[in-house]
């Protein structure tokens, strides 16, 4: 399957480690629901941007 990566802003100053660690979580508990999988992300809250890279089928299960 192909690699898709994710690519966030974030718009909060109180976005934390934690906060980022809760959503992959989320997205892992659904993964399987859209024939995905969630590989990695990625934070880096000085420029307030993160990444997620999934295998996904397509374009359209990652959404």
């Amino acid at each position: 399957m192909p690699l898709f990566m994710d690519f966030h802003n974030i718009d909060s100053d109180a976005f934390t480690e934690e906060d980022m660690y809760r959503a992959h979580l989320r997205d892992i508990a659904v993964q399987n629901k859209h024939g995905m999988v969630y590989k990695k992300y990625y934070l880096n809250l000085q420029q307030k941007t993160a990444f997620c890279v999934m295998e996904s089928p397509n374009k359209e299960a990652c959404m």
